[in-house]
This record gives C-alpha cells, structure tokens and sequence, in this order.
C-alpha cells in the first residue's frame, strides 16, 4: 500500500494528511455499517498472499536502516521496481555501511528471538508429571515462591521485550554513537 501512496506522497504533506483523512474515513464507514462479512468473500489464498506481499515489502524497506546505508538522492534508484528499488540502492552503495548500526541491529534481532523462545520454554514453570527437561529439574530445586516471582519476571521481560530493546539501544546509541556530537552542533548535517 505504501508504494500506491508514494505516487501522491510526492506531492506534499498536504496530500499524505488527506489520503490518511479519506482512508480513515472510508474505514469507520465500514466499521459503522458492519460491512466486515465482506471479507468472507476474498478467498483465503488472496489474503494469504497479501499478507506475504506486505511482509516483504516491509522487510525490504527496513534492510537500509538496519545497515545503517545513507543514501544520497544521486545515487537512489529510480526505476519505479518496487521492491527491487531497495535491493539496487543497497547494492550501490553498499560502501556506506556503518559497521556500528549492522551490529546493534543484527544483535537485537537475535536478542529478540532468543527471549521469544524462552517466552515459550517452562523452565520456570513447576514440575507437572513426569517429563521434563534438565534446566526444569533445576530450577524447580528453588523455593515455590521464588520460583514463582522468577517465573513472573521472566514473563514480564519476554512480554516486554521490545520496548526493552529499544530503550537499551535508544541510550546505547546515544552514548556510543561517533557521529552524535555533529548532530548537537549542526542539526541539518545530522544522519
């Protein structure tokens, strides 16, 4: 969806605020007139689809940013390929990598994945018959309430794991980024 709205995006604020205006309206009408059945009607291979498409779509998008790649208008594509333009503008200008946002990108990524996994682990959970794993067997040598406000904890970070994330390397950028003191003295110069 976004590449049909870059069309009118080109054209100023004033047509993206109306474009967002008319979409919502055209979405509370159909909230009002309890038009959701119509989706009954769009077969699942089509949503299925459509959802792929957008999953791709974003994923391309965010490839810049988490390189880190600046990307000068003289040298962005301009082929109007869609998703093809990110990959091309990667591609070009592959030297401007900064080595710093690839590695605090790729390593909260990995961060947020393991905590999902032990989001779905029990090895905080008590012992309920007789399988279980090692780790379980460990843990569960703890008092019940401790187990338990551990149990709890962890939840807590895994549910909150991406607000965490960004929070963590919200200051880690701050204090470690080389480039920081260009942004406080000139602001129009800041990446």
């Amino acid at each position: 969806m976004a590449l049909m709205t870059n069309t009118y995006a080109k054209h100023g604020p004033p047509y993206v605020i109306l474009l967002s205006f008319l979409s919502g309206i055209i979405i509370l009408l159909c909230g009002l007139l309890q038009l959701g059945f119509l989706i009954d009607f769009i077969s699942l291979p089509v949503i299925a689809g459509f959802t792929s498409a957008a999953a791709l779509t974003i994923t391309s998008g965010q490839w810049k940013s988490l390189l880190g790649l600046s990307i000068d208008l003289a040298h962005k594509s301009h082929t109007d390929a869609g998703v093809t333009d990110y990959y091309i503008d990667i591609v070009n200008n592959i030297a401007s990598i900064r080595w710093q946002d690839t590695a605090l990108g790729l390593s909260c990524c990995v961060v947020l994945l393991l905590l999902r996994a032990l989001n779905r682990t029990n090895w905080f959970k008590p012992i309920k018959g007789e399988k279980s794993s090692s780790i379980q067997r460990l843990t569960n040598r703890l008092p019940a309430n401790t187990l338990r406000i551990i149990d709890k904890i962890i939840w807590f970070i895994c549910t909150a794991r991406n607000a965490i994330i960004v929070i963590i390397c919200l200051l880690l950028a701050w204090f470690l980024d080389p480039e920081l003191h260009n942004c406080k003295t000139d602001p129009d110069d800041c990446v």
